[in-house]
């Protein structure tokens, strides 16, 4: 005959109830916490994104000089800044006949002066003597002085003809020497028969 463990079976009976009373515990039971010495009583700030950061900003690929909005900032300390401009294009025709370019693209960019510089592969029909601001297969540059809070633009917009290739890109570069800007750039390449489908672009970096 064996006899019962009274001990054993006591113990485990008493950890049983243990467990349960701790199951039932409720949040009313719990104490509460003081969220104010936690935390200090601060709301998270937000992180900062300052000229400095130099983000990429989209902007309007085709907007014209009559809707043009100056979209540069004032900043009381200034730097001075070299702003470097420079746009490339080649076309092959499948047939030489001797026919300037047919590409139609638009370059824009903000000037020295504030003000939108749109510059053309192209004749345009609507303007007595217009010009074209490109040859086809030679590189154009243009640097200017700026200073802080001027903004780095760059839009492209058009189509290209037959074998086409294209690279437009904006820098500038601190005279200090302390500050250097991404490099907005934008390539593209088509090789169809005739003019091919639109394409378009356009970032901005405000100058810290």
């Amino acid at each position: 005959m064996k006899f019962i463990d009274i001990k054993k079976y006591t113990f485990i009976i008493l950890s049983a109830l243990f467990v349960l009373s701790a199951c039932n515990e409720t949040a009313e039971d719990l104490p509460d916490e003081d969220y104010e010495k936690l935390f200090g009583g601060e709301k998270i700030k937000p992180p900062y994104l300052g000229y400095e950061t130099m983000p990429k900003l989209p902007c309007e690929p085709e907007v014209s000089k009559k809707e043009y909005i100056y979209p540069g900032k004032e900043i009381e300390d200034k730097r001075d800044y070299t702003v470097t401009v420079k746009f490339y294009f080649k076309e092959v025709k499948r047939i030489q006949d001797g026919s300037p370019a047919s590409s139609k693209v638009d370059l824009r960019f903000v000037g020295e002066n504030k003000e939108l510089e749109i510059l053309k592969t192209y004749k345009s029909f609507y303007i007595e003597n217009d010009k074209i601001d490109f040859e086809n297969g030679k590189q154009y540059t243009k640097t200017f002085k700026v200073k802080s809070g001027f903004p780095l633009y760059l839009g492209i917009s058009g189509a290209g003809y037959d074998n086409f290739n294209m690279v437009a890109s904006i820098k500038a570069k601190s005279d200090d020497g302390l500050i250097e800007t991404p490099e907005l750039k934008y390539e593209v390449k088509t090789n169809v028969d005739g003019l091919s489908d639109t394409f378009s672009y356009c970032e901005k970096i405000i100058l810290p």
